[in-house]
């Protein structure tokens, strides 16, 4: 059965969680239709110069970003697309929210989520 590709309308605030990391960003590449071989060509920090200028904060590992793709005849066939690491929270009203991954293309609000467990030491 062929896997239906989900369309930027669809992907708003979706939320999905995986066994690993690993697990959440093969999802989250699937879902935005990156090959799992092509990698980021920026990954910022928060205490780098880039961190400051994307907004990132104690809350957040890194982000990546998988630029613009085109096809040969200039058609953009992806827009640059950011994943921002972020870590484990907890919130004074009580819940918890688990280390995850937001998603989402440049200039708009990283609402979609993919979340992971926590990796234990055996």
């Amino acid at each position: 059965m062929p896997i239906k590709k989900i369309k930027d309308k669809e992907r708003k605030g979706i939320s999905k969680h995986f066994d690993s990391r690993r697990g959440a960003f093969r999802g989250f590449k699937r879902d935005y239709d990156i090959s799992n071989s092509e990698q980021p060509q920026k990954v910022i920090t928060p205490d780098s110069k880039g961190g400051e200028y994307y907004g990132l904060d104690e809350r957040n590992k890194r982000l990546y970003i998988f630029e613009e793709k085109s096809d040969m005849f200039g058609k953009v066939k992806r827009k640059e697309t950011h994943l921002r690491e972020d870590k484990e929270a907890f919130y004074e009203e009580g819940g918890n929210q688990e280390q995850h991954f937001n998603a989402g293309h440049l200039e708009e609000k990283l609402k979609d989520h993919y979340y992971f467990k926590k990796k234990t030491k055996e």
